[in-house]
């Protein structure tokens, strides 16, 4: 998928993010499917699916995870252009796990 903004091509379809769940409990920590997002000027731009996993006791979880990025909804961006023009595109990320079927919510 292509989108064009002037002279420029914005061909980004996926952006593959590295997602590090630490769990300093002395109790495993299960989480449900989740997702992530890309946002870009306060507009999501792309979302990603997490799947389901567990975190052990004092241990660090590290996945993978593909966003799908909709390169219509950068170039519909408002403040494209200045942010081209300053060779800076800044895009944020977040992320929230969901608690698995069952589970308890941990303190901290």
């Amino acid at each position: 998928m292509k989108t064009t903004f002037g002279t420029v091509v914005v061909t980004i379809n996926t952006v593959v993010a590295d997602v590090s769940v630490e769990n300093p409990n002395v109790a495993s920590f299960r989480c449900g499917g989740s997702a992530t997002e890309i946002s870009y000027g306060g507009e999501v731009v792309g979302e990603g699916k997490i799947p389901a996993g567990r975190a052990a006791t004092w241990r660090m979880r590290r996945m993978n995870v593909t966003v799908e990025v909709v390169p219509a909804r950068i170039a519909a961006a408002p403040r494209l252009s200045n942010d081209l023009a300053a060779e800076n595109l800044t895009m944020e990320r977040g992320f929230e796990l969901k608690r698995g079927r069952g589970d308890f919510a941990l303190l901290g």
